[in-house]
């Protein structure tokens, strides 16, 4: 029995590990599909909304290839959703294969100085974004730069520190002053160079205030980081290393957008890792409209129901609006207060009438000023003097 085991546990092992590898990738959202990207099936590009179609290498689309430190960051934009955020439930997952073959970090010194406290960026996707452009005007041209996309960033860093590397997932927000606020994150390792895994994620935006973020790493044994990516060996029982996180938090940042964008940015991870690289092979991305909230009108229907704009033709004159100040009962017109009051209410009821008058009849001839308040300035007197 011993040995029928053992064979047994050292074929399953291989059918694990040596026949399949990694799993095939199922993406949980499957129903409201408006984006689906498979790098197997993609004949050799990439379709992006506000960019030309990009070409795939042999492991995915390289996120890696158009980020030299210089400049703004380029955020192609995956799809615009049709309602506002706080309208949709969105839904985005796919799967990355970073690769890290360089053996060790290089010194602070060698890095780039935008590479902030040892760490870089190897996935970063926006959801509620919206482009901020700035423009320079000249004599004869103006000229407009997309400087930055604020919204919720789900992003995966990797940081340096004495014990190896680690895995930082990070829920933040980024403001239209390129300022970034952190939400929440989580820090999973070390890890060891030569380094290789798949990152599957599954990314919840819900109804412009819930957002959740899960994570499942597979790291390949380092003696196997520089062969096969898709096998380990089964004679050592070395397997796929496996590490899962969920981040969770509420905001309501951008909620109000109107037909937001979802953003893939590239990746800056070589500025750490020279070595390294990023490939996309899965995006799947789905909206639902959020049940037991309307839909949002379309914008001639907005205005139609709000009716013409006011102007000052159209506004009501001053009879309409304008109170003239009644006057004093017979008790109160013996004493001083009476006359304190009588004449703040004629000034007042005066003041109103000068801020609502007609405008054609302001450029005309003098106002008549009105019997409620002529009344209560001839009365004034009359009460001092008793």
């Amino acid at each position: 029995m011993g040995g029928t085991g053992s064979c047994v546990r050292k074929t399953g092992l291989e059918a694990l590990c040596s026949g399949r590898g990694t799993p095939e990738f199922l993406a949980p959202n499957t129903e409201n599909v408006t984006y689906d990207f498979d790098y197997n099936t993609a004949r050799g590009e990439i379709k992006l909304a506000n960019s030309t179609e990009g070409p795939l290498a042999a492991n995915g689309f390289l996120l890696t290839a158009h980020r030299n430190g210089r400049g703004p960051q380029k955020f192609p934009t995956v799809r615009e959703c049709p309602l506002n955020a706080g309208n949709t439930c969105v839904r985005v997952s796919g799967r990355i294969l970073v690769q890290c073959e360089d053996m060790m970090v290089p010194n602070r010194a060698t890095l780039s100085p935008t590479v902030v406290g040892q760490s870089a960026c190897a996935l970063r996707i926006c959801t509620r974004g919206r482009p901020i452009f700035e423009s320079v005007r000249t004599r004869t041209f103006t000229h407009t730069a997309h400087m930055v996309t604020s919204g919720v960033f789900f992003t995966l860093h990797i940081e340096k520190a004495h014990e190896g590397l680690f895995l930082n997932p990070r829920l933040l927000l980024v403001l239209e002053s390129g300022d970034e606020v952190q939400l929440v994150d989580d820090r999973l390792g070390p890890l060891h160079l030569p380094l290789s895994f798949y990152t599957d994620f599954s990314i919840l935006d819900d109804g412009g205030r819930n957002l959740q973020m899960d994570l499942i790493f597979r790291i390949f044994p380092s003696s196997e980081s520089n062969g096969d990516k898709g096998a380990a060996s089964a004679d050592d029982g070395a397997g796929l290393k496996t590490l899962r996180t969920c981040l969770q938090e509420y905001t309501t940042y951008n909620s109000q957008v109107q037909s937001p964008c979802i953003s893939l940015a590239f990746s800056d991870l070589p500025m750490l890792l020279p070595s390294s690289s990023v490939h996309l092979q899965n995006l799947v991305v789905s909206e639902d409209p959020v049940p037991g909230l309307p839909r949002p009108p379309p914008a001639a229907s907005v205005t139609a129901a709000q009716g013409p704009a006011t102007t000052a033709s159209s506004m009501p004159s001053h009879r309409s609006i304008s109170t003239a100040a009644p006057s004093p009962p017979e008790s109160s017109r013996a004493g001083g207060n009476a006359t304190s009051s009588t004449r703040t209410s004629a000034v007042t009821a005066e003041t109103e009438r000068v801020e609502t008058a007609d405008p054609d009849a302001a450029a005309g001839a003098p106002l008549a000023p009105a019997s409620g308040a002529t009344a209560s300035l001839a009365a004034a007197p009359s009460a001092a003097g008793n």
